[in-house]
């Protein structure tokens, strides 16, 4: 047995284990994840949601700032997202036509106020 004939065997042994470890973490990554049924199925719900979402207010008022006084506010009357076909009607997705997803945005605003001096608040006198 020459030199070249165990270099050529170790070659080959070396590139067999390495195929027995990639069909074996290939297999440990199928059974982590889900069914193609269960995908599909998320998917298909997703994709046919509609989120809406109406009148939101949201206040910060912050008075801890420089000695000043800011706050901001985020309003927002109207949000909808749903799925639209090419002709622009809310339609049902099955996974095989064409379908978009459309969002409708109204009534956003944020507004951000400063005032140079704190405003004082009344202090209560103490009982003595």
């Amino acid at each position: 047995m020459d030199s070249r004939t165990r270099v050529t065997g170790t070659e080959n042994y070396k590139a067999r284990k390495l195929r027995d470890w990639e069909d074996k973490i290939r297999k440990y990554f199928l059974e982590l994840s889900p069914p193609s049924w269960a995908r599909k199925t998320i998917n298909n719900i997703l994709k046919n949601m509609i989120i809406s979402i109406k009148n939101v207010n949201i206040n910060y008022d912050n008075n801890s700032i420089l000695n000043t006084q800011s706050s901001i506010k985020i309003s927002l009357r109207d949000f909808n997202l749903s799925t639209i076909d090419e002709q622009g009607q809310p339609t049902f997705y099955s996974g095989s036509d064409k379908h978009h997803r459309i969002m409708m945005l109204s009534g956003f605003a944020i507004t951000l106020n400063v005032s140079k001096e704190k405003k004082d608040t009344p202090q209560t006198p103490s009982a003595d």
